[in-house]
């Protein structure tokens, strides 16, 4: 038993001296940043359902992970706008006007993808 809690004490000590958090070890999936948090929120609400982790359930082809449409800000806000295929016609994803999402939001949202799930995948998804 003795051994077992000395063990046990070695491996925390190591944890904290690499930089891991507690937060991190449970799930295997580095905990959200505050300041993403409000993206990550706006994620989950609305983009979550289609698209779990940054991939996309519904055309497994076309995650949203490391798309074009990540580029920059502008073009993600305008793609949630209005989105649309690559040809130009209308496609599944419904379009967010700013009565959905605000502009403040977008950001947010954008922020999270990039800064988060296209860095470390499946982040906070413990919390879900």
């Amino acid at each position: 038993m003795m051994r077992n809690v000395f063990l046990g004490a070695i491996a925390l000590l190591v944890m904290m001296g690499s930089g891991v958090s507690l937060a991190q070890s449970g799930s295997g999936t580095p905990a959200v940043p505050e300041r993403y948090r409000p993206g990550e929120k706006v994620f989950k609400a609305s983009c979550s359902g289609c698209h779990p982790d940054g991939g996309n359930s519904i055309q497994h082809n076309r995650p949203i992970l490391h798309s074009a449409q990540l580029s920059d800000f502008d073009t993600f806000n305008r793609f949630i706008r209005a989105p649309k295929e690559p040809d130009g016609s209308r496609g599944l994803m419904p379009p967010f006007p700013q009565s959905r999402i605000s502009d403040q939001q977008s950001k947010e949202l954008y922020d999270y993808i990039v800064h988060v799930l296209e860095k470390h995948p499946g982040a906070g998804k413990s919390e879900q």
